[in-house]
C-alpha cells in the first residue's frame, strides 16, 4: 500500500492531487440529497407521541402539516396510531395549499404517534395561529410543553432530535468515503487513460 501510495505521488505530483482531492470533496457535496436519503434509511426511528393538552385564547386546534420535510398524505394518516379527534383534510378538496392533519376544537387528551429518524432536521411540522391550543410530545419517555398559539399565523417544525450526533457522525463517514470513491476513480481514469497507445500517424503530402 505505501509503495503504491507513493508511486501515485510520483505519477500524479502533490499539486494534482490536491486538487483532485478538492474535486472529490466539492462533487460530492453535489450528493447530498442521495446522502441525506441514505442517512435517514441507516439512522435508528423514534417513536413521538403526540397529545393535545390546554385550548389557547380562542380554541385548541392543531394542525400538522408536515412530517420530516415531506407532504402528507391519506396513507401516512391511516398507519398512525391515534386516539380521540383526528381528522385528515385533503388539500384539494378543501381547498389547502397542502394536505393537513387536523384535531380541531377543544379535543384534550388526543394522542398520535409518529416514526421519526434521529436526524437534527427531521421533525413535525405545525401551522401556528390564533385558533391553535398547546400540545405534548413524548420521546422516549420524556415529555416536553409547547404552545402552539400565534397572533400572526406562522409555520414551525418541532425537531425533537436537533442536538442528535448520531446523523452528524454517519453524513461526515458517507462524505469521506464518497470523496475517497470519486477520488479513486480519478486515479484510475489517469492510470487508464495512461495505458492506452497512442501512435502518431505520419501524413504524406503529395504535390
Amino acid at each position: 500500500m505505501r509503495r503504491l501510495c507513493e508511486r501515485v505521488r510520483k505519477d500524479l505530483g502533490v499539486k494534482n492531487i490536491v486538487w483532485m482531492l478538492l474535486f472529490s470533496v466539492l462533487l460530492s457535496t453535489c450528493c447530498f440529497s442521495a446522502v441525506n436519503r441514505l442517512v435517514r434509511n441507516i439512522v435508528p426511528e423514534q417513536e413521538i407521541i403526540i397529545t393535545v393538552d390546554e385550548p389557547g385564547e380562542i380554541s385548541g386546534d392543531i394542525w400538522i402539516v408536515r412530517i420530516n420535510g415531506e407532504a402528507l398524505s391519506k396513507e401516512i394518516f391511516d398507519k398512525a396510531n391515534k386516539t380521540g379527534m383526528w381528522e385528515y383534510r385533503d388539500a384539494v378538496e378543501w381547498g389547502y395549499s397542502e394536505n393537513v392533519i387536523l384535531s380541531c376544537g377543544e379535543n384534550k387528551g388526543s394522542t398520535i404517534q409518529f416514526d421519526i429518524p434521529e436526524m437534527p432536521n427531521a421533525g413535525i411540522e405545525f401551522w401556528r395561529q390564533e385558533y391553535s391550543g398547546s400540545i405534548n410530545l413524548e420521546v422516549d419517555g420524556k415529555i416536553e410543553h409547547y404552545i402552539l398559539y400565534s397572533e400572526v399565523g406562522d409555520r414551525w417544525v418541532l425537531t425533537p432530535f436537533q442536538d442528535s450526533i448520531t446523523a452528524l457522525v454517519l453524513t461526515l463517514l458517507c462524505y469521506i468515503l464518497l470523496s475517497a470513491v470519486i477520488f479513486l476513480l480519478q486515479v484510475s481514469l489517469y492510470y487508464f487513460g495512461k495505458s492506452i497507445p497512442f501512435h502518431k500517424q505520419g501524413r504524406e503530402y503529395k504535390y
